[in-house]
């Protein structure tokens, strides 16, 4: 079945959109959560393995971030180190069929505010704005190589109905 992965920066409306899709789509869906990064590079592969592997499941899948995409970003920006992914794996494990990408993105300002909501990593606040700069080119970088990217507003959408409407059409194979 397809899958979904959500990503944008802290407070950008990720878990609101997820609870939001859970309920308003009217299919049978699993929502993975991380509640943190994994430990080591070899959990990192097995989670990005198992939801690949997902694929045959009778389920539509929505990943609440996906480590090949938010594990580079906040690794380069918030913990100022190498990654053990890049852009080119991303869009190797992203150019499948049954993949799309919600990019949560709002306006800056208004991502930052919501981001103060909850607790955050150390280095979140301190570099937000290159995060969020990060999460563009990232998300500009898969769209250019033909990775299925929906760009998701909740200023815009505040219903979120055209983002519901959308990832109905994606598991419905009209997208």
């Amino acid at each position: 079945m397809p899958l979904l992965v959500l990503e944008g920066p802290d407070g950008s409306g990720k878990s609101t959109l997820a609870q939001k899709l859970l309920k308003g789509t009217g299919h049978p869906t699993l929502l993975i959560k991380r509640s943190g990064s994994p430990g080591a590079a070899e959990t990192l592969r097995f989670q990005n393995n198992w939801i690949h592997e997902q694929g045959q499941s009778p389920l539509n899948i929505i990943a609440d971030r996906h480590p090949i995409i938010s594990e580079a970003v906040y690794d380069r920006v918030v913990r100022d180190r190498g990654s053990v992914y890049t852009l080119p794996d991303a869009i190797e494990a992203l150019t499948k069929p049954g993949i799309m990408v919600v990019y949560c993105r709002a306006e800056t300002g208004k991502m930052f505010e919501n981001a103060h909501v909850e607790e955050q990593m150390d280095g979140v606040f301190q570099n937000y704005r290159n995060l969020v700069n990060e999460y563009d080119y990232w998300m500009q970088s898969l769209e250019e190589q033909g990775i299925n990217i929906y760009w998701h507003n909740y200023i815009s959408d505040p219903s979120m109905t055209d983002a519901i409407e959308e990832v109905k059409r994606f598991w419905e194979g009209k997208r």
